[in-house]
């Protein structure tokens, strides 16, 4: 069951794109960490990861 959370702040929704990245990159094919923390964290969360699209450039840096 996924969860809703309320942020109180930006600053705490911006932690959000870094452990979205963090999953992404350890389910590709030859990933350079395994992170299966940020996978089941990003899988249990009910949030829209399309607003992280503008960070695109800071996947792997």
């Amino acid at each position: 069951m996924k969860q809703r959370h309320k942020f109180e702040s930006i600053v705490a929704e911006t932690l959000l794109i870094p452990l979205y990245y963090r999953a992404k990159e350890s389910r590709r094919k030859n990933p350079m960490l395994n992170d299966k923390v940020a996978e089941g964290l990003v899988d249990s969360l009910e949030y829209d990861n399309s607003s992280f699209y503008w960070a695109k450039l800071r996947e792997v840096g």
